[in-house]
């Protein structure tokens, strides 16, 4: 948690699912970056993790997919937003993430092969190697990198991570009020039976 993470605390603890919920706060969370917030988490897991953005509206074959792939390793992909914040994934002809990220150099744009929805999955052996390389961009004073950019360097120099693109896919990211208002009027009617 970080931003109102009393009130996130709250909800999750008083949410009635009958799940165990754990919060973990990242009192830095002002001036770090996803990684971080991720890294604090890092003497909790020790099995393989399903890791999903907190600000999606999406439907629920998302998660079918990805977790149907056959790599340990893997990002779920969509068509573009075109909401001004879209995280473009390239890959190779493996579906290996070869660069991903806001703004790509030209000679990555016709790799382009979606955008990053904010659901993956990782093996444990990864995540290690993940945790590694974050750490070593801390020792640098990089606090404020994004998990899936310190994924694609892990990727590179260790273990491939790959992109499971997920045609026609309902979903959304929500973080300004114009989002929300997309997601209510557009996005959650079609993902009504």
């Amino acid at each position: 948690t970080g931003y109102l993470g009393g009130l996130v605390r709250q909800q999750a603890e008083g949410s009635g699912t009958g799940m165990r919920i754990v919060c973990v706060d990242n009192p830095d969370y002002g001036r770090t970056g996803s990684m971080y917030s991720l890294s604090q988490l890092r003497g909790m897991l020790d099995d393989d993790i399903v890791l999903i953005e907190s600000d999606l509206l999406f439907e629920a074959r998302a998660l079918n997919l990805l977790l149907g792939a056959p790599q340990s390793n893997a990002v779920l992909t969509a068509g573009l937003l075109n909401n001004g914040d879209d995280v473009y994934v390239c890959t190779n002809g493996n579906a290996q993430i070869i660069c991903l990220g806001k703004t790509l150099p030209d000679i990555y744009g016709p790799k382009v092969t979606g955008c990053l929805v904010g659901i993956s999955k990782f093996s444990a052996g990864f995540l290690q190697h993940l945790f590694a390389t974050a750490e070593q961009d801390y020792s640098r004073g990089r606090l404020d990198y994004h998990y899936e950019e310190c994924v694609l360097r892990a990727s590179l120099g260790h273990t491939p991570v790959y992109a499971v693109h997920a045609e026609g896919l309902v979903w959304t990211e929500i973080d300004t009020m114009q989002d929300l208002r997309n997601a209510a009027q557009a996005v959650y009617p079609r993902l009504q039976p």
